[in-house]
């Protein structure tokens, strides 16, 4: 009553049995009795029974794998992992004079496997296989070394091998094929040199793993270059590699060694010797390093200011350098030290990774500033520092004390700007470290080179430790360069606010003199120089330091803030210019700008302080809530009409002459008128693109340019465009005056006017107008006599036109 699945004769006499859950049966008398085999067989449901050579049975069943049996059934024997546990269909045998091997053909998706060794150990042979099918059965074709195998899929083959492929070699090193024997991070790459004899030669699969971690690798496709991560332990790591071919065929095992270290190297006693070295001098600097595989140390040094760096290996523990290095700007550097397995330490100072060796310079060492132009004016005064750590803030005589006499009728002049407008003059000025001053020499040169001391640390730069940097918040700081090199705007930024002195804009604002005004925008190569200095403006108060903690002397490159010249459709922008004498006040804008509002904003630049004897036109706004003058003031476009308020400073009763460019710029449909309120003078500058006025004993005048259509033109003007109904020159105001006078005369018509001043001998002396054309109305001009001596003058003016018009009246200039 045995459901029997599959029958065996294996002689004439003898029959096998194998069951559907009963285990293997046993008959010696062709069938007539039988015999159970024992456990563990008895139990088995069994698929299919072969003998092979010598007389061994081998029975496949439903999910117990393959069993053996050497002695007609009695005893058995089960196939090892990974078969222990397959339900296998079908069994067959290969024998050639060369090989021999055994095949099963197992169900559920599970494939093929080969035994080598009568079946005790098995290995998968699925390469190609659709695994969702089960496998029926196999027919082989010995000559050609090919075996078929039927599936519910289709027909398989394999050729069959059983030749071994060969693992060369194993190197552990880089993607370029250099080899490493140290690596400071896991992740590592191997190379593998692996060959087959068949085609194609090289294996189909590879395991690599770690000593002692054989069991958590797998069976890869076999690459000959490829990533492995090794334990995250510092220390040797042996590794592992083993190829095989589509026959599972095994190479013997292949190894390589490499050693983890991702510990830097720590450094140890440092000294530099000498502490505070002269221009010129050698210095010796040794460091100790403490690491398990050291490789070398570099000392990388550049002189202040040079952003070229040199390097350097220590021999041992030290390293000399050459005096040649150490010179009137400083002396910078940087210690790194480099284990074999690439970890790399840079020695700290502080929060910083150099250090700054200041240098000690005699007099005469420091070299010549830039020569300062000679006289007296406005014009004359330029900004100067020390590029040297002044850490006693010495007094400006005694820094100058070459120069001769101080005072104004000496041969030299110091001012220190204190804030909210105000100067500071005299010698006893004591100097602070990155500090700028105003100063003039009435006989011109540069300013010393007896001056000693040491060279300002690069590292007081990056940390916000140089006195002269500190910012007031609101107001202007007038900074020096206490480092003998030209400083780029891009490599100084704000400590705090974190943005570049080279971004002109709301935050900083940056303004240079050298006779006249310059800032990033309209002078881009606007530097901070050596023995030179700055006008600064912060929004905040703040520090300047340097912008690349790292590399403070990299070169930069940052864009600037609001170009003047860069408009839109519709926007417009005039410039004036200030001048009396040798003084120039040229960086003066007005206009409409879309994006511009009627308060503070990026278009809009304040202006520099009023300097001593010189010359300033600015753009006031006492309204606001933080009351400002203005050297740019830009407006929306949303209006009908703009006022701007225009106060002019300079030395009291001189002329100053406003030049207005770029008139052509503003629509036509807009009037663009200058204002003097106080006379009800008009002056058309689409006409008259170039006024004289004379400053006032206050030493400030007043004026206000209106940019309109017609009916805010009239708005704003009414009583101040009247007609005259005669003509008239007036007698000029103040009179006597000293060096220049105001002279007003009026127009009832049209007419080509000519104005003149003589001396008592008739001689022309000067020509205010010549042949000008002028429309009906009240006109005024200055005459500055500064260049003439004292006496009584006479001025005339000729009107040629519809009607002649002449008059002569007498003046009187004391100096």
């Amino acid at each position: 009553n045995q459901s029997v699945t599959v029958l065996l004769a294996a002689d004439a006499t003898t029959v096998y049995a194998g069951t559907g859950g009963n285990g293997f049966f046993y008959s010696t008398d062709r069938g007539t009795n039988w015999a159970p085999a024992p456990a563990p067989m008895n139990d088995k449901n069994i698929s299919t029974l072969s003998i092979l050579e010598g007389g061994v049975i081998y029975a496949g069943t439903q999910g117990n794998g393959v069993w053996r049996s050497t002695d007609g059934g009695t005893r058995w024997e089960g196939a090892n992992p990974p078969m222990a546990d397959k339900t296998v269909l079908s069994l067959f045998r290969w024998a050639t004079e060369e090989d021999t091997a055994l095949f099963a053909a197992t169900g559920a998706g599970q494939g093929v496997f080969r035994s080598l060794d009568g079946g005790r150990n098995w290995t998968a042979l699925n390469t190609g296989f659709n695994l969702v099918n089960d496998v029926r059965a196999f027919k082989d074709i010995p000559q050609i070394k090919r075996l078929y195998a039927a599936t519910d899929a289709g027909i398989y083959f394999q050729q069959v091998d059983f030749a071994p492929p060969q693992a060369v070699a194993l190197q552990i090193g880089t993607s370029e094929g250099r080899k490493l024997e140290f690596t400071r991070a896991p992740e590592v790459t191997l190379l593998l040199d692996a060959e087959d004899q068949d085609d194609p030669p090289y294996p189909d699969s590879m395991i690599v793993f770690e000593e002692g971690k054989f069991s958590e690798a797998t069976w890869e496709p076999f690459q000959n270059l490829f990533a492995f991560t090794v334990s995250n332990t510092d220390g040797p790591k042996i590794i592992h590699a083993q190829v095989k071919d589509l026959s599972w065929n095994l190479s013997a095992t292949v190894k390589d060694t490499i050693t983890l270290d991702t510990t830097a190297p720590r450094f140890l006693a440092h000294t530099v010797t000498p502490v505070t070295p002269a221009a010129g001098q050698s210095i010796r600097i040794t460091q100790e390093v403490d690491d398990r595989n050291p490789d070398r140390i570099e000392l990388i040094y550049w002189l202040s200011g040079q952003a070229r760096m040199n390097r350097a290996g220590f021999l041992g523990n030290a390293i000399d350098i050459d005096g040649a290095f150490v010179a009137n700007r400083g002396f910078d550097y940087r210690i790194v030290a480099t284990d074999k397995a690439g970890n790399e330490s840079t020695f700290q100072n502080g929060v910083l990774d150099f250090f700054s060796l200041p240098v000690t310079i005699s007099a005469s060492e420091l070299g010549n500033s830039r020569s300062l132009p000679s006289g007296a004016g406005g014009a004359a005064y330029r900004i100067v520092s020390i590029p040297l750590d002044l850490q006693d803030s010495p007094q400006a005589k005694n820094v100058f004390e070459n120069l001769g006499k101080y005072g104004r009728r000496g041969n030299w002049r110091f001012y220190a700007y204190s804030g909210n407008s105000q100067w500071e003059e005299g010698e006893n000025i004591q100097m602070q470290t990155g500090a700028g001053y105003f100063m003039i020499r009435r006989d011109g040169g540069s300013l010393t080179n007896a001056i000693s001391g040491a060279t300002a640390k690069t590292t007081d730069g990056v940390l916000g430790n140089i006195s002269g940097w500190q910012l007031r918040g609101g107001d202007w700081t007038l900074i020096g360069n206490p480092y003998n090199t030209r400083i780029e705007l891009s490599q100084l930024k704000l400590k705090r606010k974190g943005t570049l002195l080279s971004n002109q804009g709301a935050e900083v604002q940056v303004w240079s003199y050298d006779g006249q005004w310059r800032n990033p925008v309209t002078e881009p190569e606007l530097a901070l120089e050596p023995w030179g200095g700055l006008f600064i403006r912060a929004s905040e108060a703040d520090t300047i330091i340097f912008a690349n903690a790292k590399e403070p002397y990299a070169r930069n490159v940052a864009k600037t803030g609001i170009a003047t010249t860069e408009f839109a459709e519709g926007e417009w922008s005039i410039q004036i210019t200030a001048a009396s004498g040798e003084c120039r006040d040229a960086i003066n804008y007005f206009g409409v700008r879309k994006e511009a509002k009627d308060d503070w904003d990026d278009f809009d630049w304040h202006e520099p302080p009023f300097l001593p004897d010189g010359i300033g036109l600015s753009f006031p706004h006492p309204e606001w809530n933080s009351p400002a003058e203005l050297t740019a003031d830009f407006r929306g476009m949303e209006n009908d009409g703009q006022r701007w308020e225009i106060s002019v400073k300079g030395e009291p009763a001189h002329a100053v002459q406003l030049s207005f460019a770029h008139i052509e710029s503003a629509p036509n449909a807009l009037q663009i008128l200058l204002v003097d309120e106080s006379s009800k003078i008009v002056h058309d500058l689409r006409r008259e693109i170039s006024v004289v006025i004379r400053i006032p004993e206050a030493g400030v005048k007043s004026l206000a340019i209106l940019a309109g259509d017609d009916f805010f033109i009239n708005k704003n003007t009414a009583g101040m465009l009247a007609v005259p109904t005669t003509f008239a020159l007036h007698q000029n105001y103040p009179n006597p005056f000293n060096p220049s006078t105001t002279i007003r005369y009026q127009l009832p018509l049209a007419g080509r006017v000519t104005l003149k001043v003589f001396d008592m001998m008739g001689r022309e002396v000067i020509t205010l107008e010549e042949d000008k054309s002028r429309e009906p109305g009240y006109y005024e001009a200055v005459a500055d006599m500064n260049a003439l001596g004292s006496g009584v003058y006479f001025y005339q003016i000729a009107v040629a036109g519809e009607q002649k018009f002449q008059a002569t009246k007498k003046m009187i200039f004391v100096k």
